[in-house]
């Protein structure tokens, strides 16, 4: 999958930049073995390391689609890039870098579990920091999640 691929070059670029960060949303969802559906690639990261994500971003070909937004619940920046897919080019390939400006997002990155991939180390957000997070969204998806992670979680 296009998406996935993209996710490793990603992964690769971000340390090659020495960035902090954690993956988090549908494809972290795979790497604890609850594989969905999603459409684009989440990442939290820090201030500090800003420039270094629009670099890798750029690098890729990416663009930043809009102004970053700030969440209501939570003081965390929104920065979302896209780019054309190589596969369909009415297809948008879609990053969305949460930038986290609060000690308890900077947390989840420093305890990060690291996970060995074809792209090197790949940082990713413990089990109860994504259920954290999607409790704060509470999007449909997010609760959905939520069950999901806490049922497999039970199962252990």
């Amino acid at each position: 999958m296009e998406l996935y691929r993209e996710f490793f070059q990603i992964i690769r670029k971000l340390n090659e930049h020495d960035a902090a960060y954690s993956v988090v949303g549908g494809i972290a969802l795979a790497f604890h073995s609850l594989p969905r559906f999603t459409r684009d690639i989440d990442i939290l990261g820090t201030p500090s390391d800003l420039k270094k994500y629009q670099e890798v971003f750029s690098e890729l070909g990416y663009i930043s689609l809009g102004k970053p937004w700030t969440f209501v619940n939570t003081d965390m920046t929104l920065h979302r890039y896209g780019k054309k897919s190589d596969v369909s080019k009415e297809e948008l390939l879609v990053v969305d870098l949460l930038i986290g400006n609060e000690p308890a997002h900077l947390k989840i990155i420093e305890r990060s579990i690291v996970d060995e991939s074809s792209a090197g180390n790949v940082s990713l957000a413990r089990r109860e920091d994504l259920i954290w997070m999607k409790e704060i969204r509470g999007s449909s998806q997010d609760l959905v999640d939520i069950e999901k992670l806490k049922e497999s979680h039970d199962q252990d």
